[in-house]
């Protein structure tokens, strides 16, 4: 546990069903396609809006334990991979978007 975990108030339920819940969403209620101009609005897998939502809602479950030891490294991975390299892209592609719905499909399974 980082320092800065230690001095976090205890989360309780909701908030785990709450992230739960976005990362189904995430998954389910975001449209896929990429259109040909850049947007800025809207519920399209292409914006980092989308991305920053899944770390978010996995950092949650992360420090809730809510994910199962055998798939923390992969989440924390695909967290990784977004700090580093969404920072740097112009255009997210439809690869970028597979790889957040796989990390996605990984970790809801275990919703209790």
């Amino acid at each position: 546990m980082t320092e800065c975990a230690r001095h976090l108030p205890e989360l309780d339920q909701s908030v785990f069903d709450m992230a739960w819940k976005s990362l189904c969403e995430s998954r389910y209620l975001w449209d896929s396609n990429i259109p040909v101009e850049i947007i800025h609005e809207g519920n399209y897998k292409c914006r980092t809006v989308w991305f920053q939502s899944i770390v978010a809602d996995l950092q949650i479950l992360l420090l809730g334990r809510q994910i199962p030891d055998n798939l923390k490294k992969k989440v924390n991975q695909f967290i990784q991979w977004c700090g580093r390299e969404l920072k740097t892209k112009k255009r997210i592609t439809p690869e970028d978007i597979r790889r957040g719905d796989e990390i996605i499909d990984l970790v809801l399974p275990f919703k209790p």
